[in-house]
């Protein structure tokens, strides 16, 4: 039977063969080189921390997406002749009901991508797991893509998981320091 450092070192060596399959070189860091002591302030006697989809992820799709469809909007009715009142309230008026229909489908809060992190462990995309099950955690990023930064969780049956963190970046939180943190925190104190 294997011991959990060779456990870890057997899941990690598969988890870099999937990545490096893309030939390109990954970026794969442990959790750990993002904590300092000034890093992440966890309030004393906290059992738990929820990372929830943030304002300013759920802002900027948002505003992508309204400075898009009123270019597409104002294409449509300019027309390169003397537009009259109506055709502008026109346009006006079908740019916000796009931008009240986004906003209804973009500022709701997703559950889906809640992480919690506490002394029992972490639960992630509607599953649970302690400290036991985890044999580490990573962050991914793949170079050449534009895909974001992932949070890789190494589990004991030989799964690896992996959670996109960009959801949980904030005006003033680092993602990566703020999840480090708080894994490094209740990790050594459920020991």
């Amino acid at each position: 039977m294997l011991t959990r450092e060779e456990l870890k070192t057997r899941c990690y060596n598969i988890f870099y063969e999937q990545e490096y399959a893309f030939e390109v070189e990954p970026t794969i860091e442990p959790t750990e080189r993002y904590v300092h002591d000034y890093s992440y302030p966890i309030a004393t006697g906290s059992s738990r921390i929820i990372f929830r989809e943030s304002l300013p992820y759920r802002l900027g799709r948002l505003l992508i997406v309204l400075f898009f469809s009123g270019l597409v909007i104002a294409g449509v009715f300019n027309t390169n002749e003397e537009q009259s009142i109506q055709t502008m309230v026109t346009g006006v008026g079908v740019w916000l009901l796009v931008g009240i229909f986004y906003w209804r489908l973009f500022m709701k809060i997703n559950l889906e991508w809640d992480m919690e992190i506490s002394y029992a462990g972490m639960s992630l995309q509607g599953r649970s797991f302690t400290w036991e099950q985890i044999l580490g955690t990573y962050f991914l990023r793949r170079k050449g893509t534009s895909e974001g930064t992932k949070l890789v969780l190494l589990l004991d049956n030989g799964e690896i998981l992996h959670q996109e963190i960009l959801h949980y970046t904030g005006f003033i939180r680092d993602a990566k320091r703020a999840v480090s943190s708080s894994i490094r925190h209740f990790n050594t104190m459920s020991q």
